[in-house]
This record gives structure tokens, sequence and C-alpha cells, in this order.
């Protein structure tokens, strides 16, 4: 855990922080903290779910929402409702 900031930020200041690099940073406590690669069973998880959820799509279980009619800070990648 690499700590980039010396300083505490709110969160309208991480959702527009841009170090001008491919690196991913999270907010923990008000303190920007550079966040590691995937580990390799990380990523082999997520294809499993990406499977089974296209399975579920596609046999039509599970509906697809583009639209939310909730505000967010921060959306995540997958939301399940």
């Amino acid at each position: 855990m690499t700590v980039v900031t010396d300083r505490r930020m709110i969160i309208q200041e991480f959702l527009v922080y841009d170090d001008g690099t491919d690196r991913r940073y999270e907010l923990v406590d008000g303190v920007l903290v550079e966040m590691g690669a995937e580990s390799r069973a990380n990523t082999q998880i997520a294809i499993l779910l990406i499977e089974i959820f296209l399975q579920l799509v596609g046999r039509k279980q599970l509906g697809i929402k583009e639209k939310f009619k909730f505000k967010a800070s921060l959306l995540p990648p997958v939301m399940l409702i």
C-alpha cells in the first residue's frame, strides 16, 4: 500500500484527480492510496462471474438496467439489484 498524498482529500477532489498515468487509486479515510495489480485469482473469479451473468442474461433470468433512478458518487462496475 503506497500513500500518494500527504494531505486528506474529499470525495469531490478524488473524483477529478488525475496524475497523468494509468495507475488506479482508492480513497481510504481521505488519503489517496495506490491500488496494487489484480491477482490472478481475482481475474479468474471476475471471468467466471462474467460467464455466469452472460448465461443468465441469455436465458432472460437476469435483466440489464441501463438507467438508474438514484444518485451515487461512484457507480460500481457491476450492481445486482
